[in-house]
């Protein structure tokens, strides 16, 4: 939409509507192929940190379900693979930017066989976001809080150090 195109700009009521207003076409599955370019060029404009895709699939009884013009399934499919590829490379580009910080952790496990632990920052929810392996030949136990030196990514997942650094 025109209220995109300013997205530098603060984010205003307006803005908001418009957003909400063009995401609903999209979950009840009358969006056009233009809008679902609209769609993509926004998600690479803001660069979101996390974006969640869903196929809208009808429900009986529901005032979408009887919209004309609905997307067939394939379309559907394709259209929620292809923003979810757009949206992996801006995470991927996010975790390889974090390469250098310092970050604090919580040591859930060990790896098998390995010199490495699985940790979680504050933000990382179990099952959803990547991983931090932290490699070192230290004992820790889960639920130690260590400070780690962000040294790599791998695809959705960090990897780093244990580091005394503030």
């Amino acid at each position: 939409t025109d209220a995109w195109v300013s997205w530098d700009d603060k984010l205003d009521s307006a803005t908001l509507t418009n957003l909400v207003d063009e995401q609903q076409k999209l979950a009840q599955g009358s969006e056009t192929p233009e809008e679902f370019e609209e769609t993509c060029a926004f998600v690479k404009k803001v660069d979101f940190y996390e974006v969640h895709v869903f196929k809208y699939s009808k429900r009986n009884g529901t005032v979408a379900a009887s919209m004309p013009d609905q997307i067939d399934e394939e379309t559907k499919l394709n259209w929620q693979e292809e923003l979810m590829e757009l949206q992996q490379e801006i995470a991927f580009d996010r975790a390889e930017e974090r390469t250098g910080s310092v970050v604090t952790a919580m040591i859930e496990g060990k790896v098998a066989d390995e010199d490495a632990y699985v940790a979680r920052t504050y933000g990382d929810a179990p099952n959803v976001d990547g991983l931090l392996f932290v490699q070192t030949t230290e004992e820790l136990n889960s639920g130690d809080f260590v400070r780690v030196r962000i040294t790599g990514a791998v695809e959705y997942d960090l990897i780093g150090e244990l580091t005394e650094d503030i």
